[in-house]
């Protein structure tokens, strides 16, 4: 009996400390930031997709501290609550500097993990009519 009660212990244990994974197809897409750089006529254009709402300002607040020595592709931004796994694009012409970050995934530590899955779009098939 003592096993058996063992046993239950840490099948549940087991089973709740699982992290959560929840997909979602819906973000915030657009214009985060536009500042100057200091000393300089060059001007900083953030934008970020498929973000979520919560975390997008302090994602932004770090891709820009940092810009200078990202490159594009992968890019994995860590906060205070989560590490955003994403893909970053930067184009630069002439005093125009543009940053684009893809969320693909958000890691919240142990308790949930949510990752874009683009929405499935149903075709409407419509009928030709005759005459």
């Amino acid at each position: 009996m003592k096993i058996i009660k063992i046993l239950f212990l840490f099948i549940t244990t087991f089973v709740y400390s699982q992290q959560k994974i929840e997909y979602y197809n819906y973000g915030y897409d657009g214009m985060e930031s536009i500042s100057r750089v200091r000393g300089s006529d060059s001007m900083v254009v953030y934008s970020n997709y498929k973000s979520r709402p919560l975390i997008r300002r302090e994602v932004c607040d770090t891709i820009l501290n940092n810009y200078k020595k990202l490159k594009n592709g992968p890019y994995i931004v860590n906060i205070k609550c989560a590490k955003v796994f994403g893909r970053l694009e930067i184009d630069r012409k002439h005093n125009l500097v543009s940053i684009k970050y893809y969320y693909e995934k958000v890691n919240y530590g142990d308790t949930l993990i949510e990752i874009y899955k683009k929405p499935v779009v149903k075709s409407s098939k419509k009928a030709k009519k005759r005459v």
